[in-house]
Parts: structure tokens; C-alpha cells; sequence
């Protein structure tokens, strides 16, 4: 059985109680429907890169900003 990980996300709800009775229900099926979207992007993201192919050890980046990252991070100028 898997367990799910859920964010523990703080909630602070400000106002009146009419302001409460009236917002609050629409705010948190709001919340609520953003942080199941996001889990949903995140596990279609996860999939897309289980079925990428493994990486090739060695092998340079292609392009000059993956390039200038790498200079930066290492102080070397070339492979």
C-alpha cells in the first residue's frame, strides 16, 4: 500500500464570520482543486521522465547555456 505525500500547506483565513460563511467554502474548494492540479502535473512529470532514456555518462550538454551553468559551478572553461 502506498502513502500518499501531502504538503502540509498553512491555511490562514482572515475576516467577519458573514465574510467566512460566504468565501471561505468557494477559497478552500479553490486551494484545494490548485493542489490536486499540481499533484497531477507532478506525477504526469515523473512518468515523462521514468520513460526517458537512461543518461549517458560522459556525454557532453548540447547547448551553451547547460555550458556556461557548468563553467560557473566548476571554474573550468571546457570538458
Amino acid at each position: 500500500m502506498s502513502r500518499m505525500m501531502v504538503p502540509r500547506l498553512p491555511l490562514r483565513v482572515t475576516g467577519t464570520p458573514k465574510e467566512l460563511d460566504e468565501e471561505l467554502p468557494r477559497q478552500l474548494a479553490e486551494f484545494v482543486e490548485t493542489h490536486l492540479a499540481l499533484s497531477s502535473s507532478l506525477k504526469s512529470a515523473k512518468e515523462q521522465r521514468r520513460r526517458l532514456p537512461p543518461k549517458q555518462p560522459g556525454k557532453q550538454p548540447r547547448n551553451q547555456r547547460t555550458r556556461n551553468l557548468v563553467k560557473k559551478r566548476t571554474g573550468k572553461g571546457s570538458w
